[in-house]
């Protein structure tokens, strides 16, 4: 009896051994631990096995193991596998190893270490800006260099920043600088040698406005109108050429303002302000001007010629030059318009002038015409002298009558030709 039983658990066991053979997997497993910690177990940890450079994952459980299973034709007693296993600053390689079992596979416990982490120091400070009256600058490009390695940041909202370097690169026996820069300003630390190893170092940094090589150029004036007194001339489009051209308009004062760079000018030595307001403009022409101080020019913009002509000839008519004549009428002299002849007493009082009101010469026509009427009055008065004397005295007298008459007639053929 015995026999057979034993016949038949060999049997048995020799066609597990055979079915197993044919058909299991390796299976590879252990228990993750953490020695930093006293050698607890690690519970969530990532872990990664590699047989015959084909890897598998798990995650160990709450008793630290782990497993995973290979096809036996993948990995097998002539491979090689290795298991590594991380969780949060902690993690462990078993590196390669050659004890897989075809029948049992292998096993492998893993311990974890927390990482060296290199303690490292930090370089912080505030970036504000002593050309805009000390504000905090957001935004600033900031590099620092300690012992030749250099570290950038940008600002915060509050013109804070902040960079950490490895102590071994960085520390109480290294120099450090700090630059930072926005815009046109900018600012740099020199070097300091402050660093505390435990605490780093500080740098507050003031960056300025970068001053320019570029010179500027400025142009200021006042627009004025001679023709409506003199006044100050307010939106006057006012325009300055040095090199290029700049406009605008003359403010409330009737000021302008110009800058110009002095690469602006391009070499110019003279810059021209010309400036218009409805019908009155001007002109300066070329002006020079200096580099170091501010070129002041008021322009002084008044009508076009021709109209101040034509208003000045306006005027000459109505003072009594051209257009009409003076006369002798009964009643006295008078100014008759062009084309009057006849002193008709409506034309008489409505352009009865008199001499001072028109502001006569002595060289002019009006005493010309005077003169004329005298030597008139003049020729009639010798006629008739002559005539009354020659009928009173007889005909011997004619002679001087006639002698009379010749020198009246004579003296109105000479203010005639005068």
């Amino acid at each position: 009896m015995v026999r057979k039983n034993f016949g038949f658990i060999f049997l048995l066991g020799i066609f597990v051994f055979a079915l197993g053979f044919v058909s299991a997997d390796s299976f590879i497993s252990g228990i993750i631990y953490n020695t930093s910690i006293g050698g607890e177990v690690v519970e969530g940890a990532d872990v990664e096995v590699i047989c015959n450079g084909i890897p598998m994952s798990d995650v160990s459980e709450s008793d630290g193991s782990y497993g995973v299973s290979f096809p036996s034709d993948e990995c097998n007693s002539s491979h090689v596998y290795s298991v590594s296993a991380e969780k949060d600053d902690y993690s462990g390689e078993s590196g390669e190893h050659s004890d897989i079992n075809d029948l049992f596979g292998a096993v492998m416990n893993l311990a974890v270490e927390k990482e060296d982490v290199e303690e490292s120091i930090s370089i912080s400070g505030i970036i504000y800006n002593t050309t805009l009256g000390g504000e905090v600058v957001e935004g600033a490009d900031v590099e620092v260099i300690c012992n030749g390695i250099p570290v950038s940041a940008i600002s915060n909202g509050d013109g804070s920043y902040g960079v950490s370097f490895l102590k071994s690169e960085c520390n109480s026996s290294h120099v450090y600088s700090v630059s930072a820069e926005k815009g046109n300003y900018s600012g740099e630390s020199g070097e300091h040698n402050d660093i505390n190893d435990l605490f780093g170092a500080v740098m507050n940094l003031a960056i300025e406005e970068e001053s320019s090589e570029d010179a500027v150029i400025v142009f200021i004036g006042t627009i004025y109108n001679t023709t409506i007194g003199g006044a100050f001339v307010s939106g006057a489009d006012v325009s300055l050429t040095c090199g290029i051209v700049k406009s605008g308009l003359s403010d409330v004062n009737g000021s302008y303002r110009f800058e110009f760079l002095e690469s602006e000018c391009n070499g110019s030595l003279v810059y021209v302000v010309d400036a218009v307001s409805g019908e009155y403009s001007g002109t300066s022409g070329d002006l020079s001007f200096v580099v170091d101080s501010d070129n002041v020019y008021d322009l002084v913009i008044s009508k076009a010629a021709e109209e101040e002509e034509e208003e000045n000839s306006g005027g000459s008519k109505k003072s009594g030059s051209s257009g009409g004549r003076v006369t002798m009428c009964a009643d006295g002299f008078h100014f008759l318009k062009e084309g009057s002849s006849v002193c008709v007493p409506d034309v008489v009082e409505e352009l009865n002038v008199s001499l001072e009101e028109l502001n006569v010469s002595e060289d002019s026509g009006v005493e010309d015409e005077g003169e004329e009427d005298k030597g008139f009055f003049a020729g009639v008065l010798s006629f008739i002298t002559g005539a009354v004397i020659g009928g009173v005295m007889g005909s011997w007298i004619a002679v001087v009558l006639f002698i009379l008459v010749v020198i009246g007639l004579f003296l109105f053929a000479w203010s005639k030709k005068k």
